[in-house]
């Protein structure tokens, strides 16, 4: 064990620029395993976080138009037997003036008292005004400080409804939780008897005494309202939620996947130049007497060594990068990731497993030469693939690419498919982009002439290529997945951000 351990430790060292590399790589591919286990959790709680901002423990909501409030009150007061009480709210845009900038807002009008004393965890002044001149408005701390004003200063407020500007008071600077937590829109609450609403509203929130009257409540409230334009369903339908989600993980999980295809691609192509530039030690084992089952596993231990690296390092950069965007891009959503034990798990072996199976295939092709063929010297040819068999791949990828846009029922296997053919191709691919550019260095003069000679029959200069265009597209895609989560988070906090 001290032997394969030394000979383990003088490899590090002699390759330190492909170690680092190799760990680097298999931490990303346990971070990527981490995020993708976690994300899905992440949109399902922001959708439901952004669902029960004001559907809390209600059961019913009535809304897409609108509607009188006195007709919701008169069918609760026909069913007071099922139904316990209904928040009412009238959701609408607006303009919002101070001396600095006028900002599009989303009005929301209820009745202060009532949603103070139902839901005060929801509602947590940090300032009080002790005395304001006009109609009072609460508003969130975060947008608070971005129009600059405190508790007892005057805004303008536009809105449908009105046909002027109408000045109110800031009477509450709001904690940003709750019904001011990440809205997915800068918010401002107004009370009814301040707002001329003519007694109509658009959102309505119905608590059941048991949540088992639903599917009979809203038979009876669609008959009783008779109006097919408003809709009524769950006040929180974790349903719809877990479709939204699906959506959203789904193109995600693609880009993962081809991520984790690239980061397999780097790895084998990285244990593929240390397995090769490890033959004089292989010789040596084997000129003592080892098989090759022996060779195999004195090279798998020092894949497992650095796989085991690797998935430490990206398991804690991943646990800490989840934790910084989250707070960083959902400040007010500190608990829209779980960390559930499992997942740690799975990510640390997935990242182990990944690095053992990328190294087998050059591992056990060392392990398998005699020592003849070790000390042969022979430099082996780059083999290349017929024209016609890379215009099938191409042609291949293009027919997955469209139909996989096409039948998101087939996303799966069609992900699959579409890893297999790229990684073919790019290997397929390189030999030849090599020999081009080589025929371009043989115009030059000199050194490069006899370069360009030899570059395009060494196998290992193809290998090389392909490990850096698999960086170099790695790099990519990485960029664009973060974008993705980053866009697919975003709307909830900007839906309504304009100037």
């Amino acid at each position: 064990m001290k032997i394969i351990l030394n000979h383990t430790l003088r490899s590090v060292k002699n390759h330190k620029g492909q170690i680092a590399l190799i760990i680097t790589t298999i931490a990303v591919v346990t971070i990527m395993i981490f995020v993708a286990l976690s994300i899905s959790g992440l949109f399902l709680n922001i959708n439901i976080s952004a669902r029960n901002r004001l559907a809390e423990n209600t059961d019913i909501a009535v809304s897409d138009g609108l509607f009188p409030k006195s007709l919701i009150d008169e069918f609760i007061d026909r069913n007071k037997d099922k139904i316990e009480y209904a928040d009412y709210y009238l959701q609408t845009s607006g303009l919002v003036k101070t001396n600095l900038r006028t900002k599009i807002i989303m009005l929301e009008v209820t009745d202060f008292k009532t949603i103070y004393k139902r839901y005060p965890h929801k509602l947590q002044a940090l300032e009080v005004a002790d005395y304001f001149e006009y109609p009072a408005v609460w508003i969130g701390k975060d947008f608070a400080d971005e129009l600059g004003v405190k508790a007892g200063d005057t805004l303008e407020i536009y809105y449908e409804g009105s046909n002027r500007y109408e000045k109110m008071s800031v009477s509450r600077v709001m904690k940003n939780v709750g019904v001011f937590a990440n809205t997915g829109a800068d918010n401002i609450l107004v009370d009814f008897a301040s707002a001329n609403t003519k007694g109509m509203i658009n959102l309505a929130h119905l608590k059941l005494y048991d949540p088992k009257d639903f599917d009979q409540v809203c038979l009876s409230l669609k008959e009783f309202i008779k109006n097919d334009a408003l809709t009524i369903e769950r006040a929180i339908d974790f349903q719809r939620a877990e479709e939204i989600v699906a959506n959203n993980t789904r193109l995600l999980n693609i880009a993962l996947s081809f991520i984790m295809a690239i980061m397999v691609l780097i790895l084998f192509t990285s244990y593929l130049v240390i397995a090769k530039s490890r033959l004089n030690e292989m010789i040596i084992f084997k000129s003592a007497g080892a098989t090759p089952f022996q060779t195999t596993l004195i090279m798998l231990f020092e894949v497992l060594l650095y796989g085991a690296v690797g998935a430490a390092i990206g398991l804690i950069a991943g646990r800490l990068g989840m934790e910084i965007a989250t707070r960083a891009l959902l400040p007010n959503f500190p608990d829209a990731v779980t960390y559930n034990l499992w997942k740690y798990f799975a990510a640390f072996f997935a990242g182990v497993i990944i690095s053992v199976i990328a190294a087998l295939w050059p591992v056990i092709k060392i392990s398998s030469k005699s020592i003849r063929e070790m000390t042969s010297g022979i430099v082996k040819d780059v083999k290349y693939a017929k024209p016609w068999l890379i215009i099938a791949i191409t042609l291949l990828l293009a027919i997955s690419l469209t139909l996989l846009l096409l039948y998101q029922s087939l996303i799966v296997p069609l992900t699959v498919i579409l890893i297999a053919l790229f990684a073919a191709w790019v290997y397929m691919v390189t030999p030849y982009i090599i020999k081009g550019l080589s025929a371009l260095f043989a115009k030059l003069k000199g050194q490069s002439r006899l370069a360009s000679i030899s570059i395009k029959r060494n196998s290992s200069s193809n290998t090389l290529a392909i490990l850096v265009g698999s960086v170099i597209t790695f790099s990519f895609i990485v960029v664009s997945v973060i974008s993705l989560i980053i866009t697919a988070i975003t709307p909830y906090n900007t839906r309504y951000d304009a100037d």
